[in-house]
């Protein structure tokens, strides 16, 4: 009986993950389509990522700034406050950072 459990626990986490996984690919949708209130979600939902999940994060707002634009994003960026402006942009910064250290080792 408890293997049961466990494997509904891990089937419930798995499909939870699912469903996330499918509402964090709408949002993205949703900001590249320039809706503020899905890159708002983003942004926010940046406090609940850590690890490699946060590096993954990074280059998704990374990418979503290119695409919508400096100007833009950072005005979305700044609507949230300064704290998570600071921190949004040295992940950016990370991202970036990383980015660039890729691209040199491939070439």
């Amino acid at each position: 009986m408890i293997a049961l459990w466990k494997f509904a626990g891990a089937l419930f986490c798995t499909a939870a993950a699912a469903m996330l996984t499918v509402a964090y690919r709408e949002a993205i949708d949703a900001a590249c389509r320039g809706e503020e209130a899905a890159l708002v979600n983003l942004l926010v939902f940046t406090e609940q990522t850590d690890g490699e999940a946060m590096l993954d994060h990074a280059n998704v707002l990374r990418a979503l700034r290119d695409h919508l634009g400096a100007d833009r994003f950072d005005n979305v960026s700044q609507s949230l406050g300064i704290g998570r402006q600071k921190n949004i942009d040295a992940l950016i910064r990370t991202a970036e950072k990383l980015h660039e250290a890729t691209l040199g080792l491939r070439r």
